[in-house]
């Protein structure tokens, strides 16, 4: 019984290191993709980019 015991536990801490490692994986993947489509995006539309920015108001 202990012997079962043992390899479920190890099963369990293997499973769990696995989703940590596919989250991390599918992390740097979405930051690598919106690197992307936001560098297409100022090739793109660079003359446009600088207006989608705000504008500090002047008070007078």
């Amino acid at each position: 019984m202990q012997f079962i015991i043992q390899n479920w536990s190890w099963l369990l801490t293997l499973v769990v290191f696995s989703v940590v490692a596919l989250i991390a994986i599918s992390m740097l993947i979405t930051q690598k993709l919106e690197e992307r489509h936001k560098q297409e995006f100022e090739q793109e539309f660079g003359e446009f980019g600088d207006s989608l920015k705000p504008v500090p108001v002047e008070e007078e």
